[in-house]
């Protein structure tokens, strides 16, 4: 394992801080206030701790957006086939992880999250998905028009204390500018939910 190869792919991965989530880039958000991959995926890793308190979903958050970095931020704006896509971040995250130690577990990982295979993984894109629908209420309160995520969020949600909490943070009784910190909040109180066992 070459330490100048490790160092490379952690070079790639610092890229996520600078690349900004072309969603909010397409709907005027400027750069200076657009919030990157890297601010995404620890969102997202956060949130799934404090709803399941698991660090295999965290950790499977965390890394989820990984081949970013290479690949790009894709959106359905773009129109890519699922298939080119997935094919385009496999190659991509390979690249990324094949140095480093552990590499193969964080690839499994990975691969583990894009399958859909297991109930981590299907609640891991539902909270993947809700974290941008919370964001869009930070983005309205700053005069961005954002209300297409709103519907197309909760499309995408099946867990039932997910959905309560979503609906009532568009209720919009609380400051929007705050969202987060009360979808947080709310996640934490919340049942923990029943996660099928990795062995």
């Amino acid at each position: 394992m070459e330490l100048s190869n490790i160092v490379n792919s952690m070079k790639i991965l610092r890229q996520l801080n600078d690349l900004k989530r072309k969603g909010w880039l397409l709907r005027g958000v400027p750069p200076e206030k657009c919030e990157s991959v890297a601010d995404h995926c620890y969102s997202a890793a956060k949130a799934g701790f404090y709803y399941s308190r698991d660090l295999h979903l965290t950790a499977m958050l965390l890394i989820h957006d990984w081949p970013e970095a290479i690949s790009g931020d894709f959106t359905p704006h773009d129109k890519v086939d699922p298939q080119v896509k997935h094919s385009l971040e496999y190659e991509a995250m390979q690249s990324i992880t094949k140095p480093l130690p552990y590499g193969n577990r964080i690839m499994d990982l990975w691969l583990e999250y894009e399958e859909k295979a297991t109930k981590r993984a299907k609640l891991a894109h539902q909270l993947d998905k809700l974290d941008a629908g919370v964001k869009a209420l930070f983005y309205e309160d700053l005069g961005f028009d954002t209300s297409e995520f709103y519907p197309y969020t909760l499309e995408k949600l099946t867990d039932r204390t997910l959905i309560r909490i979503f609906e009532r943070l568009l209720e919009k009784n609380h400051p929007l500018q705050d969202s987060h910190r009360v979808y947080f909040k709310m996640l934490a109180a919340a049942p923990t939910p029943a996660l099928d066992n990795f062995g």
